[in-house]
């Protein structure tokens, strides 16, 4: 009987560390893959003269996107992937909420940036001047990437 609950521990001991690795390594990978390609259909997307096959394949990209979230919750570029083809098809304040959700994942330039200009699309003028100037306290390059100069103005003011 000892010795056939040591066998029985030996294996649950066994399946737990293939679960971990499972866990720690393989799902990390294969985020990483599925966020890579994700991002280069993103890039073909936006290549895309045709407005009718840029929001197809927007919409497809999407998709393919929400599906990788399932098993890939924690992952910041399904995240700012999924932001960049909402604002693809106009979908602004579903990609403001997207960009929000990375600022819970990490805080970083580009996510304040992304999501201060889709504010300003939105005519959130006041959470557009307070992303991007979050986003020149990070680093300043990103002030001189300010497309509208009236907007710019008021960041650099912000930031005074």
């Amino acid at each position: 009987m000892l010795r056939l609950s040591k066998i029985v521990a030996v294996i649950a001991l066994n399946a737990a560390v293939v679960a971990s690795i499972h866990d720690l390594c393989v799902v990390p990978l294969r985020c990483n893959i599925d966020a890579k390609n994700h991002q280069e259909e993103t890039i073909r997307l936006l290549d895309t003269a045709d407005p009718v096959r840029r929001a197809m394949r927007a919409r497809t990209t999407l998709d393919n996107v929400r599906a990788a979230q399932t098993e890939c919750r924690t992952s910041l570029d399904l995240v700012m992937i999924e932001a960049a083809n909402l604002r693809a098809l106009n979908r602004n304040l579903e990609a403001i909420d997207a960009y929000r959700r990375a600022l819970r994942l990490a805080q970083r330039p580009e996510i304040y940036f992304n999501l201060g200009e889709t504010q300003a699309v939105e005519g959130e003028s006041s959470g557009a001047v307070a992303s991007l100037a979050e986003a020149c306290r990070f680093d300043p390059r990103y002030c001189d990437a300010i497309a509208d100069s009236t907007l710019r103005d008021e960041v650099k003011r912000r930031l005074r």
